[in-house]
């Protein structure tokens, strides 16, 4: 078994993989000597932040004096089960890593404050499901979370797995954002966080491609030792991109129906199902209350009476799949909230 990162890709002599290598040891050896007191490395479970993860603990591990490293994974509590196991075994050799290597690594598993978590904002407070132009989530259930190990008024490095090419939306940004460590478009992207002087943001892998990306963690990360098998078969020979598995950002989650059709007897098909099924009734007049602005007759929020159903049928899902969908603690959240609405409103309780 190969000691480092660097020595097994040297060995593979794929001469892109080697460059690619390269450029992003560079690009840590910049974030290093700009700050080598405290690294915070955001972890997902997916592909690019799972690369992103080994090749920086890889490259701190040789350095003499080793900054603080907060390995943040930010559970949205949605996630869809494989992937929440994937990325559980992960943190499990990170943690494994820190104590072998004598490493101050910490890893963090934060979720979302009770009264923003989805169901208790879905089912509770009646938000409609997410959507691209009312896309609420991701800030309530991964940012806010994360926040609290970022920010902390010292200077912080903030590694991200985040890639030109990924979505076209997503590069959109990047370039809008440039900021680079040589000329626009080359090295490594950077950026200050808005409002901080301590915390900048930067993505070492920004150039590599998903190809690349499958390379690495199928043929070189396994010979150093770095337990890449398990990503790289949850993933397939697709493109998947994961989530929660609730996401209706998108009209048809093609994750989740590849994974059904994958394993049949998995319960991934049922939750797919409800997914689309409250995606479809969520849109319903009968199942929001109307507002009138200006004369005109607009959605509200969802109706009581939907929600009530909708956490009848999601403790039904529980039993179906044997799965813990929504936790006791949010229950409680929703219930208080129910009990918050004027009377007229809570006659749907019965």
């Amino acid at each position: 078994m190969l000691k480092t990162l660097g020595d097994a890709v040297r060995r593979s002599k794929n001469v892109e993989l080697i460059r690619l290598y390269d450029g992003t040891h560079n690009s840590l050896e910049k974030i290093y000597a700009e700050n080598s007191d405290r690294w915070v490395i955001t972890f997902s479970g997916g592909k690019d932040s799972t690369l992103t993860l080994a090749l920086a603990l890889d490259f701190l591990r040789l350095k003499p004096k080793c900054p603080r490293i907060d390995v943040v994974y930010a559970d949205t509590m949605m996630e869809i089960p494989a992937m929440r196991r994937t990325a559980s075994s992960m943190l499990s050799y990170i943690r494994k890593f820190a104590r072998e290597n004598r490493m101050p690594i910490r890893v963090h598993e934060v979720v979302p404050a009770v009264e923003r978590r989805y169901w208790v904002c879905v089912i509770g407070r009646g938000y409609p499901p997410p959507k691209p132009k009312f896309r609420w989530c991701t800030k309530r259930l991964k940012i806010e979370p994360a926040e609290g190990y970022v920010d902390t008024g010292e200077p912080t490095a903030v590694l991200t797995g985040v890639r030109f090419g990924e979505s076209a939306q997503r590069t959109g940004r990047l370039l809008a954002s440039c900021a680079t460590g040589g000329e626009c478009g080359q090295d490594f992207w950077f950026q200050r966080k808005n409002g901080s002087e301590f915390v900048t943001y930067y993505a070492p892998i920004i150039q590599w491609k998903t190809c690349n990306v499958w390379d690495f963690l199928t043929f070189v990360a396994p010979g150093a030792a770095w337990p890449t098998g398990e990503v790289v078969g949850l993933y397939g020979d697709t493109n998947m991109r994961f989530g929660c598995w609730t996401c209706t950002l998108v009209r048809r989650d093609k994750t989740m129906e590849a994974l059904a059709l994958r394993d049949p007897s998995s319960p991934i098909g049922k939750l797919n199902e409800f997914r689309n099924q409250m995606l479809e009734e969520s849109k319903l007049w009968r199942n929001r209350w109307a507002r009138t602005r200006a004369g005109v007759r607009r959605k509200g929020p969802l109706s009581l009476a939907f929600r009530i159903d909708l956490l009848r049928r999601l403790k039904l899902l529980e039993l179906e799949t044997g799965l813990d969908l929504i936790t006791e603690e949010d229950e409680h959240a929703i219930r208080r909230l129910w009990a918050l609405l004027p009377r007229r409103a809570r006659s749907a309780l019965g």
